[in-house]
């Protein structure tokens, strides 16, 4: 029935921006041993949400919500936004950071003083306020950076972080029979970001 529906909808004109990708073979789905409703391909089961997720990835905190086929693309800019602030934040310390650290330490009205090479002073709350906010946003940017290019590599493979894993064990099985695996829903660099960011 769904093959037929498909046809019909191609042969209308209905499908024709809709990638291959999207429409599964009838072969592929299966039942979805949580639910007992049928599981398109590429589909697993949240726990937290309990439900379906079509290309599910992870289940996220920061979004409250599952990362999946449907808003990829916002997690993605979500990724993007957080490595620039925390990136900002680092390089808007850093000589800050070094200035105040290598600054010779002086005494005004009993208080620690740090004079700048400008000849300015910083007083010792503001100088811990430069030391952690370095110490913690430069971790964090290369952190949140490293995080990033492990999703662009998901994205441009076609994969989900869940995917990632099935595909190493059909890989596994490939090479014991003397086979090459590959990715059947990865269709190139280009028309993989296509499908995923639109």
């Amino acid at each position: 029935v769904y093959q037929k529906l498909c046809e019909e909808a191609k042969s209308r004109g209905l499908l024709k921006n809709l990638k291959p990708i999207i429409l599964p073979r009838p072969g592929e789905w299966s039942k979805c041993t949580k639910t007992g409703l049928p599981k398109p391909p590429r589909s697993h089961f949240d726990k937290v949400t309990k439900r379906l997720v079509i290309q599910m990835d992870h289940y996220c905190p920061w979004l409250f919500n599952t990362v999946g086929w449907a808003n990829l693309r916002y997690y993605m800019f979500f990724q993007v936004y957080l490595v620039i602030s925390t990136l900002y934040i680092t390089f808007m310390t850093f000589w800050p950071f070094v200035s105040v650290v290598g600054a010779p330490t002086g005494h005004e009205n009993d208080e620690k003083v740090w004079t700048l090479p400008n000849n300015s002073t910083v007083l010792k709350p503001a100088r811990d306020r430069i030391i952690f906010l370095f110490a913690v946003s430069s971790p964090v940017s290369t952190f949140l950076f490293l995080f990033l290019m492990w999703n662009l590599y998901l994205v441009l493979t076609a994969q989900t972080s869940v995917e990632v894993q099935i595909n190493k064990l059909f890989q596994k099985e490939a090479v014991a029979q003397g086979l090459v695996f590959t990715n059947p829903y990865d269709l190139g660099y280009r028309e993989n970001w296509y499908q995923a960011m639109g």
